[in-house]
C-alpha cells in the first residue's frame, strides 16, 4: 500500500512538474508586480523538482519517500488548516452578551459610496495583524441608512478583531465601448481605525461629510 501511494504521488508530481516547466519555457516573464508571482512560481517549481529527485533516490525505502512526498501536501494544506482554526475561533461564544449591532451610515455627500469595515486579527507577533474579512456596505448620495448585523458579524467587530479599519470610497459610473461600469476612486474619501470596544454599545454610526 505504501509503495502504491508512493508511485501515485510521484506520477502526479511528475506531471505537475512537466506542465510547470512547459509553462515557463513557452511564456515571457512579465514585468511590474506580476513578476513577483512569476518568480515565486519558479521557486516552487525548483522546490518540487528537488523533492521529486530526493524521492527517487529513496525509492528503495518507499516509506521515507512517501513522507518526503507528503511535504508539499502539508505545505498546501497548512493555510487551509489555519483558516479553519480561525473560523472556529470566530464562532466561539464570548463571555459578554453584546446585542446585535445596528450600523448607521449617514452619507452627506453628493456621491455614491462604498463603506468597508475590515476586521484585522492579531498574529503571533504583537505588532502585526492579518486581515480576516471585510464587511461591505453601499449608500446612495445624501442617503441615511441602517444595517442590522448578524450575531457573527457583531462578534467579529466587538470581540474577535484586534482592530477594525473603516474606509469609505467614492463610486462613479463610467462608460467604455458602450458598456457601463462602476469605478471606485482612489485614495479613499475617509479612513480611520476603531477598537472592538467601540462596537459594544449596540449601535455604531459612520458619518461621511464632503471635503
Amino acid at each position: 500500500m505504501i509503495l502504491y501511494f508512493y508511485y501515485i504521488l510521484l506520477i502526479i508530481y511528475g506531471v505537475a512538474l512537466v506542465v510547470s516547466i512547459f509553462y515557463y519555457l513557452t511564456r515571457r516573464a512579465p514585468g511590474g508586480d506580476a513578476s513577483v508571482g512569476w518568480a515565486l512560481g519558479l521557486y516552487y517549481t525548483a522546490g518540487l523538482a528537488g523533492i521529486i529527485l530526493m524521492a527517487l533516490l529513496l525509492r528503495s525505502k518507499p516509506a521515507l519517500g512517501l513522507v518526503l512526498l507528503a511535504v508539499p501536501l502539508a505545505f498546501l494544506a497548512l493555510p487551509r488548516i489555519r483558516r479553519t482554526i480561525t473560523d472556529l475561533y470566530t464562532r466561539l461564544p464570548v463571555p459578554d452578551r453584546v446585542p446585535r449591532l445596528l450600523l448607521f451610515i449617514e452619507n452627506n455627500t453628493p456621491s455614491s459610496l462604498h463603506i468597508k469595515l475590515e476586521c484585522w486579527f492579531g498574529t503571533t507577533e504583537s505588532h502585526t495583524a492579518q486581515l480576516y474579512t471585510t464587511l461591505d456596505y453601499y449608500t446612495k448620495p445624501l442617503e441615511k441608512s441602517s444595517f442590522r448585523l448578524t450575531a457573527h458579524q457583531t462578534r467579529l467587530l466587538a470581540h474577535k478583531s484586534k482592530y477594525v479599519s473603516i474606509m469609505t470610497f467614492e463610486q462613479v459610473m463610467e462608460e467604455h465601448q458602450g458598456h457601463q461600469y462602476i469605478r471606485e476612486i482612489q485614495p479613499c474619501v475617509q479612513f480611520y481605525e476603531e477598537t472592538p470596544e467601540a462596537f459594544r454599545a449596540g449601535e455604531y454610526k459612520v458619518v461621511i461629510n464632503p471635503k
